[in-house]
């Protein structure tokens, strides 16, 4: 019985990515912390006008770095998933051809 062969490079790749998208995830973590750790856990009606308009300006200021980070992200899990999508289709393909021959 013949054994059937993933692409390791494409397999890697993907395991990269992962490694990536969870620093990715820090950091937009650490961004997002960074705006509302200042509120502590304050109910709505004790946060004070100044730091509800700091939150926004702060959220404002950050969007730009958000929205890039988010978009890398994107753009990495739907390339990790055509990858998989190949490899996996390539492993039935494969697997179906030995089946029938």
């Amino acid at each position: 019985m013949k054994k059937i062969k993933f692409n390791i490079n494409n397999v890697e790749s993907v395991n990269a990515h992962l490694y990536e998208l969870k620093e990715l995830t820090n950091t937009i973590d650490d961004l997002l912390r960074n705006i509302v750790e200042p509120l502590g856990n304050k109910r709505w009606d004790d946060i004070t006008e100044h730091e509800r308009l700091m939150t926004v300006f702060q959220l404002n200021r950050d969007s730009g770095k958000l929205t890039t980070l988010l978009g890398i992200m994107r753009d990495k899990l739907l390339d990790d998933g055509k990858t998989l999508e190949h490899e996996i289709t390539n492993y039935y393909l494969t697997r179906s051809k030995k089946g029938n021959g």
